[in-house]
């Protein structure tokens, strides 16, 4: 695909300041102590968000890159080890137990524990750690882009096959509208971590300049802006764990200030005509403008 959206390099190293994870490490625990309070009914993104003093756009993202785990594992996690608390008290058992912490049945309770930690009960209980798999190296750099005029369909859902219908659907208005010509590139904007989610929103973009779209679509412009980027290569159900790394990158190595905007998604081939492990997606993180 060619005429691609091209943003301008910037320089910017890593800061080198005193420990940023542990300042982060504090605004998450802000964040952690009101999900362990109230673990029968937990907070809503928006409180959480505001304990950890992040934007909603990016809680869940920042939350999984600095844990290893999403909102939903955590939960699921602290039920688990209040369950061991009660599975020391002599005379408790398994189905006793799963009441107490929340779990509907002990088959449940069971499920729910293999699931979060990858690992049976008793090899939990015995100390069995749960793996965790290292994402390869990648560069990551600030870009300052220009804003762009997209036009949007919104999805909602984790499935990949939905969101490449969306884009079947703007490629199929704008061949028939003949403004191909006019095409400037593939976008994506992620507005939820699909790993935290159930039924994420995300937005196909084509780039095709000030058009006024149909109703069924919407116009949208891309702030302009610094971004923290790299390109990942791969299948797209790569890309959340790609994400985990851009913002872990942003947070431990640049200590960015986030902008209270969603992550970017620029795709950079053509998947029908690309094989899986040769297809390119730059995500875009936007950083505020002052930094």
């Amino acid at each position: 695909m060619a005429s691609m959206h091209a943003g301008r390099t910037l320089s910017l190293e890593p800061t080198m300041t005193t420990s940023p994870e542990n300042r982060w490490n504090e605004r998450l625990a802000a964040a952690a102590l009101l999900i362990g309070t109230r673990l029968d009914s937990p907070p809503s993104l928006d409180e959480l968000a505001a304990a950890a003093c992040i934007s909603p756009f990016h809680f869940h993202r920042a939350w999984r890159a600095l844990t290893g785990e999403t909102v939903g594992e955590t939960i699921a996690r602290l039920r688990i080890e209040a369950s061991q608390h009660h599975l020391r008290v002599a005379g408790a058992t398994v189905t006793t137990t799963a009441m107490d912490t929340g779990f509907a049945t002990p088959q449940a309770f069971a499920r729910a524990f293999r699931r979060q930690t990858g690992v049976s009960p008793s090899a939990y209980i015995a100390g069995v750690a749960v793996e965790n798999r290292p994402l390869p190296d990648t560069e990551v750099r600030v870009v300052l882009r220009e804003p762009l005029d997209v036009v949007a369909l919104r999805r909602n859902g984790n499935d990949y096959v939905a969101v490449a219908e969306a884009y079947g659907r703007l490629f199929a208005w704008a061949g028939a509208a003949d403004l191909m010509g006019r095409f400037e590139g593939i976008y994506g904007i992620a507005l939820d971590d699909v790993e935290s989610v159930d039924h994420a929103r995300f937005d196909a973009c084509v780039a095709l300049g000030p058009v006024e779209p149909p109703a069924e679509f919407t116009r949208v412009v891309l702030p302009g802006g610094p971004y923290l980027t790299f390109t990942y290569r791969g299948d797209y159900a790569g890309i959340p764990s790609a994400e985990a790394r851009l913002m872990a990158s942003a947070l431990l190595d640049f200590d960015a200030q986030l902008a209270d905007a969603p992550m970017l998604h620029r795709y950079l081939n053509d998947p029908d005509e690309t094989p899986v492990e040769e297809l390119l997606t730059e995500l875009l993180l936007p950083l505020a403008s002052g930094r």
